[in-house]
């Protein structure tokens, strides 16, 4: 078995000395796979836990992001958001500590295709990241795919489907609050596919002049991240989120 982390294959547990600060990996007696990505600081290391029945591919190629428990392989960033599980799928009350936080992947990704599914409570504002960084705006240093309770309304930069503040959806296609959307996210290389209830949302070069052209320097398409983390942002309304899976 091996374990990769981008294009690096990580080395055991017990490949490396007890000091080394590279990423490595061990499995428990229980079958699970731990994870250890160090940080600068003890207690700013994150351990990652994963089955390995949990992350067999289905018969699409497929491999679950979420185990239907636990948070395991995710962690809360920024301060006092309410994460938790339930009946198999991540809740997010809306409920902030000191400003918006996010939950994001233990990994970072660079070309991949993501799915999940989710329910917007009333009003709900929210989002899908993809690339982003851990520090930073997570919609500038990577990119955002919009949640908005806007069913039915004009498309914009700013409404469901949308490349938050960069491009608008082809189409207003999401589900009224209280009710499951199906979301499917394809990045290969410069160009991403959304396709959001079975109408392709989104297909654009990300470095296309037309939608690079309003956005400030900085905060081009072509100087985000070209790797990184897959996050869910809370952004102060309920949001449920279930069935992500990765390819």
């Amino acid at each position: 078995m091996s374990v990769r982390l981008g294009e690096s294959k990580l080395p055991r547990r017990d490949e490396v000395r007890h000091t080394d600060t590279n990423p490595c990996w061990r499995i428990a007696q229980d079958g699970t796979v731990i994870i250890w990505l160090p940080g600068v600081r003890p207690d700013d290391s994150i351990v990652a836990t994963i089955r390995t029945d949990e992350i067999k591919p289905d018969a699409e190629g497929f491999t679950p992001l979420f185990n239907g428990r636990d948070l395991s392989g995710w962690q809360i960033m920024g301060r006092g958001g309410d994460w938790r599980v339930e009946n198999g799928e991540i809740v997010c009350s809306g409920r902030c500590g000191a400003g918006p936080d996010w939950l994001r992947s233990a990994m970072e990704y660079e070309d991949f295709t993501l799915r999940l599914e989710y329910n917007m409570g009333p009003g709900c504002n929210s989002g899908v990241f993809l690339r982003t960084t851990e520090f930073g705006r997570q919609s500038r240093t990577g990119m955002e795919i919009q949640i908005y309770d806007d069913a039915g309304k004009p498309v914009s930069k700013y409404s469901n489907g949308a490349i938050y503040a960069v491009a608008a959806p082809k189409a207003s296609a999401a589900r009224k609050a209280g009710e499951w959307n199906s979301l499917e996210a394809t990045l290969r290389g410069r160009t991403l596919k959304v396709t959001l209830n079975s109408t392709v949302v989104q297909d654009i070069d990300l470095d296309d002049p037309a939608i690079n052209a309003d956005l400030p320097d900085g905060h081009k398409m072509w100087q985000r991240a070209k790797r990184g983390y897959i996050g869910l942002q809370n952004h102060g309304r309920p949001i449920r989120f279930r069935n992500i899976r990765l390819k």
